[in-house]
């Protein structure tokens, strides 16, 4: 069975779009890769989506996450599930929970079909789309404060894994 996702993917140093120390989280570790996409610059009143993407070597099989972001600048929409996890028409289970005045977002996903070779996936592709609209000009950041690819690689990410965003009146 050739490996998934042989081709160049989009989750690379260029799309990244990371902020910070402009490397994705677990970059050089050769594992797994998490990355934002996202727009650098919005307007207030305009609603915009940030694209977590991932690229893993390792077969994962779930991920547990929980992205921070100013509750005074952005206001979240909605939370989607991404389609990696759901790649060879895998069921998936999928929860999220948005806590607007905190500003923090928990989601869940698990790949449901754990048997046998089909346990993890491996490739790259979407863990999970935030719809957002900002609310509030300035500079802010969306932060993934946790990761925790199940099962557990060789090396831990690097968090927090930070997007810089300016919102302009």
């Amino acid at each position: 069975m050739p490996p998934a996702a042989s081709a160049s993917p989009p989750a690379g140093p260029d799309a990244a779009q990371t902020a910070g120390n402009g490397a994705p989280a677990g970059a050089g570790t050769g594992a797994v890769v998490l990355a934002w996409q996202a727009p650098t610059q919005v307007k207030v009143g305009e609603q915009f989506s940030a694209v977590l993407r991932v690229n893993s070597q390792q077969a994962l099989r779930g991920m547990p996450l929980l992205v921070a972001f100013d509750p005074q600048a952005l206001q979240v929409a909605s939370v989607q599930e991404g389609d990696f996890f759901m790649q060879g028409n895998a069921q998936t289970s999928f929860s999220q929970r948005v806590d607007p005045a905190q500003g923090k977002v928990f989601v869940a996903l698990v790949r449901q079909n754990t048997a046998g070779d089909q346990a993890g996936i491996n490739g790259s592709g979407a863990l999970l789309t935030l719809n957002l609209k900002a609310v509030k000009p300035g500079n802010v950041k969306l932060q993934l404060l946790s990761a925790t690819p199940e099962p557990a690689g060789a090396a831990p990410l690097r968090m927090p894994l930070e997007h810089a965003l300016r919102v302009l009146p």
